[in-house]
C-alpha cells in the first residue's frame, strides 16, 4: 500500500493555507506535518538542524510535498501540483484560455507578495496598503462581473489561492473590502463550500497565526 503524501510547513497559514484548503476540498487522504518555531532569536534552528536536511529534498526549504516520486518544495508550485494531480476539473489546462488562468494567476500573487512584503519589512503598513492595494482589488472587482468565481460559473484552483489572499487582508483590516461588493461575495461563497466549512470548523484548521514570528506586523 503506498503511503499517503507528506505535506510539511510551519504551524501558521502562510503560504500554504491555500494548499490545504484544496486537499481538504479534493479530499485527499494526506498527513500534515508542522513545525514549530524554536525560541528567538534563531526561530528556525530546530528546523534546520534537525529536519531541512534529512528529507532528501532538492531544495530544502518549508513548505514541502512528498507524494510517491515526487519530492518538491516552494508554496505555488506545490499548490499548482496538487491542483493538476487530485483536481477533480478544477485545474483549468483548455489550452486556448490558459493566458487568462495564468494572468490572473499572476495578479493574485501580486496582491499577495506586496502584502506580505509590507507586513516583513514597511514600518508604512496601512498608508502602502491603502495606497497600492484599492487599485488591484478593483481590477479584480471588474473581472468577476456576475460570475460566482473568478474564472467564471465553475469554481477553480484559482478561487482557493484567491480566498486566502482576500481573508489575509481582513485579518489586518476588517472592512477593507467595504467598496468591493464581488469580493466580499467571493469570501463568503468559498466559505459555505461544504467541505471547505467542515474544515474550518474543525480542529485540524489553523485560524491564526498568519505569518512567522519574524514579521513586523503580527497577524
Amino acid at each position: 500500500m503506498a503511503e499517503k503524501p507528506v505535506l510539511g510547513y510551519w504551524n501558521i497559514r502562510g503560504y500554504t493555507q491555500a494548499t490545504r484548503f484544496l486537499l481538504k476540498y479534493l479530499k485527499v487522504d494526506y498527513e500534515e506535518k508542522l513545525y514549530e518555531f524554536s525560541p528567538p532569536p534563531d526561530y528556525k534552528k530546530d528546523w534546520r538542524e534537525n529536519h531541512q536536511f534529512s528529507l532528501g529534498l532538492d531544495f530544502p526549504n518549508l513548505p514541502y510535498w512528498i507524494d510517491e516520486d515526487v519530492k518538491m518544495t516552494e508554496s505555488i508550485p506545490i499548490f499548482r501540483e496538487v491542483a493538476r494531480k487530485y483536481g477533480r476539473g478544477i485545474f483549468p489546462n483548455e489550452e486556448e484560455t490558459l493566458w487568462k488562468v495564468e494572468m490572473v494567476e499572476s495578479l493574485i500573487l501580486d496582491i499577495l507578495r506586496f502584502f506580505t512584503y509590507v507586513l516583513y519589512r514597511s514600518d508604512q503598513l496601512f498608508e502602502l496598503i491603502n495606497e497600492v492595494q484599492p487599485e488591484k482589488f478593483k481590477v479584480l472587482e471588474n473581472f468577476f462581473g456576475n460570475n460566482p468565481w473568478v474564472l467564471g460559473s465553475q469554481l477553480s484552483y484559482l478561487d482557493f489561492l484567491l480566498y486566502e489572499v482576500l481573508y489575509q487582508h481582513t485579518v489586518l483590516k476588517s472592512d477593507i473590502f467595504q467598496n468591493f461588493p464581488r469580493l466580499q461575495e467571493h469570501i463568503k461563497n468559498f466559505e459555505a463550500i461544504p467541505e471547505i466549512s467542515e474544515y474550518m470548523k474543525s480542529s485540524e484548521f489553523i485560524a491564526s497565526p498568519v505569518y512567522t514570528p519574524v514579521a513586523n506586523y503580527k497577524i
